[in-house]
């Protein structure tokens, strides 16, 4: 598996260098962006690429900190277009990668669809630093306690990284594909040592060069860069306050402005694996914020000399205006920024004040629960006293029945000594086995002549929908159950159609579904009636699991029947996955207590477009290639029976429903005068049908599998109530 990191720098010379030698240690390929190091940087570069490092330099010196577009540019052309990764690990370059000794860097049970957050560890410069190491990452041997709101970076794996239209956000927290986020796992063992602030004097260049790099940027969010603002302001404003701020504002970088911070650290050093600095020179740490600014406002000055010797005097006046104009907006939305965080200041501290009440309220409520509690322990006292009384009570009459219980066995060894009593055992025992014995025997019979019927014709997978409706709304339902659907199968029309096949057809499964079985009040009562008509099938119960609960009577005819519960997981988020707790905890007791079998269909991970579109603006695909849409289908064998017909597959089946309550277009016509088969038909017409391979309406669906990300189906995918047939 390669891994690839990619990063982007600019001015990190203390740290460059170390970042370089731990991460290509740790991954097969390091591609770094320098955006216009003026501090050395890029010559530490260069000679670590020359010392044979698996290393790549990218120059970039436009201004602006355009880090998502420049992280996005090295995903697509460096990491994946160059190096063919299989996960691309974002980084920035105060950040090291930590992963256990003997543990991958990505672990090997981890599918590659979706990305991984590594969190943060932020270190912090304190009294325990070794001052004469010039190697920061191990002279800053102390980090803040965790605090449950750091942030963390995205590992991306190559189905996400090689997507067109994936792009890495500002800060490469997250990865977005058609503008929408991709939820991450949290990685289990690994995390990111942060040295975002290493010294007075480079963390005043850090702030004065990523603030004045996002001003010159003409379009940016507002929210970018927060945390950069008031720092900035109060080095304009007070140098001496700035740097007195230093330790505080490292136990609070970055951190949210609600977030609760404890002020602790703990010395917790990490596995450096870079080994010694070759290229890194000692820097002066007073002068370095200053040597940094020099040079950039150099670099504007000569930009803005190169600009305004292209205008002519009317055009520099006009920009001068333009740019008036936008300073002052600028300062007009800094001050509107101010005033939302004094609000929002004053929001916590009433928040603040209403938990106090809150908490208030509850130790009241709790002093009158304890004294409810109390009264109640009272009544408990009395009523057991009560209850003793009753069962010594019922202690006597159950003597006295015992007596009376003993009379009438006596006068019961009388009677069965007579003579009538003697003649009524002989022929009222034999006559009750007798009726007994006919019914196995009838049952055994009924088996064995469906098992040797000459005429029953072997089919994979035979499915009936016992509900045409369902609770949930997965886009692209091969059944329509997201269409809307209502209504459910009669028990009396689901035994005609099972009669006129159970003597013809000889399923290897039979499948109960929807839709969502579960809705059909009598659920039960149709397993039951699967297992009288097909004895010798594997029998499946296919469902949600979110209704099961209705049935208190279907463990037993699960049991009895020897019905496998097939659990179709719909959706692998936190929020689906609540929802289903309390249905994996009810079918795995019936599976310990009730010998119940159960099986995990994980079906979002394999879920593809059967269709496009939603109710009348649904379409086939129409590929042209039936031969190629037969070979890929995943319903392949999936014989439906509806209407007491053999349909191809479950598209087919049930798209008289979806005709029938919305305006198809005429492209469905052609799979809508599709013919199932009769039970009228003969034994060649049934072989036939059975062994047949593509045909037209096979065309329906696509010629390849058209992944899809599945919505959370427990919301409705559309916003607006879609074209219904007139009635």
């Amino acid at each position: 598996m390669r891994s690839v990191a990619i990063a982007c720098v600019k001015n990190e010379i203390d740290i460059v260098e170390p970042f370089v030698r731990h991460t290509v240690a740790i991954v097969d390929r390091l591609v770094i962006l320098d955006n216009g190091s003026q501090d050395g940087t890029l010559d530490v570069l260069r000679a670590l690429r020359k010392e044979g490092l698996p290393l790549d330099v990218v120059e970039d010196p436009l201004l602006g900190k355009y880090q998502s577009q420049r992280m996005t540019r090295l995903m697509h052309e460096w990491a994946i277009g160059r190096h063919d990764a299989d996960w691309v690990v974002a980084l920035d370059g105060d950040e090291f990668l930590v992963i256990p000794q003997d543990a991958p860097l990505v672990p090997g049970e981890i599918d590659g669809d979706r990305p991984i957050a590594v969190p943060w560890r932020t270190y912090v410069a304190g009294p325990s630093d070794d001052v004469g190491q010039l190697n920061p990452v191990l002279r800053i041997r102390s980090r803040r306690v965790a605090n449950g709101w750091e942030a963390s970076k995205v590992m991306v794996p190559r189905t996400l990284a090689a997507l067109p239209n994936a792009t890495i956000a500002q800060g490469s927290h997250e990865i977005f594909v058609d503008g929408r986020c991709c939820e991450p796992r949290r990685h289990e063992s690994g995390y990111l040592a942060h040295f975002p602030l290493r010294s007075a004097g480079q963390y005043a260049a850090k702030i004065a060069l990523n603030s004045l790099q996002y001003q010159t940027m003409a379009e940016r969010n507002w929210q970018w860069a927060f945390h950069y603002k008031e720092p900035f302001e109060l080095l304009k404003r007070d140098l001496r306050a700035f740097t007195a701020s230093f330790t505080t504002v490292a136990m609070h970088y970055a951190a949210p402005r609600e977030a609760r911070i404890e002020a602790a650290t703990v010395i917790d050093p990490i596995c450096y694996r870079g080994g010694p600095l070759r290229y890194t020179p000692p820097v002066d740490d007073i002068s370095r914020p200053w040597q940094t600014l020099l040079s950039y406002a150099e670099d504007l000055a000569r930009r803005y000399a190169v600009l305004a010797g292209g205008l002519t005097g009317g055009q520099q006046l006009a920009m001068e205006q333009q740019a008036a104009i936008v300073a002052g907006l600028h300062d007009q939305l800094e001050q509107q920024r101010k005033h939302l965080a004094c609000f929002v200041d004053q929001a916590a501290a009433a928040r603040e004040e209403q938990q106090k009440q809150a908490a208030a309220a509850r130790a009241e409520q709790q002093k009158q629960v304890a004294a409810a509690r109390e009264e109640q322990q009272k009544q408990v006292a009395a009523l057991a006293a009560n209850l003793d009384a009753q069962l010594a009570e019922a202690k006597r009459q159950r003597l006295e029945m015992e007596e009376q219980l003993r009379v009438a066995g006596s006068q019961l060894a009388r009677v069965s000594r007579s003579w009538t009593w003697r003649i009524g055992r002989l022929v009222v025992g034999p006559a009750a086995w007798a009726n007994r014995s006919q019914r196995r025997c009838l049952q055994a019979l009924t088996s064995l002549h469906l098992r040797t019927s000459p005429k029953r014709l072997p089919i994979p997978n035979l499915q009936i929908h016992v509900a045409h409706s369902c609770n949930l709304h997965c886009e692209s339902c091969s059944h329509y159950a997201n269409q809307g659907h209502r209504g459910i199968v009669a028990l009396e029309e689901a035994e005609r159609w099972m009669r006129l096949w159970n003597r013809r057809l000889s399923p290897q499964i039979f499948a109960l579904l929807g839709g969502e079985p579960a809705m059909h009040p009598q659920l039960t009562e149709f397993v039951r009636m699967a297992r009288k008509y097909w004895p010798e099938a594997e029998l499946q119960l296919i469902t949600n699991g979110l209704l099961l609960k209705r049935h208190h009577d279907l463990p037993a005819a699960l049991r009895e029947t020897d019905t496998c519960v097939c659990l179709s997981i719909h959706h692998g988020s936190r929020s689906y996955q609540e929802k289903l707790r309390p249905v994996l905890e009810l079918v795995e007791t019936w599976e310990r207590s009730q010998g119940i079998r159960v099986q995990y269909l994980h079906s979002h991970r394999v879920w593809t477009r059967r269709y496009k579109g939603f109710g009348s603006a649904m379409e086939p695909f129409d590929d042209g290639q039936p031969r190629l849409s037969w070979e890929n289908c995943v319903a392949k064998g999936c014989y439906q029976l509806f209407e007491g017909k053999i349909w191809r597959c479950a598209p087919l089946a049930y798209l008289k429903l979806q005709s029938a309550k919305y305006e198809l277009s005429e492209r469905w016509q052609p799979y809508l005068n599709y013919q199932p088969l009769p039970p009228e038909c003969t034994p060649e017409e049934l072989a036939a049908f059975l062994a047949k391979e593509e045909e037209p309406c096979c065309g329906m669906c696509a010629r390849e599998p058209q992944a899809l990300e599945l919505p959370l189906p427990m919301t409705v995918p559309f916003s607006a109530e879609p074209r219904r047939k007139a009635a």
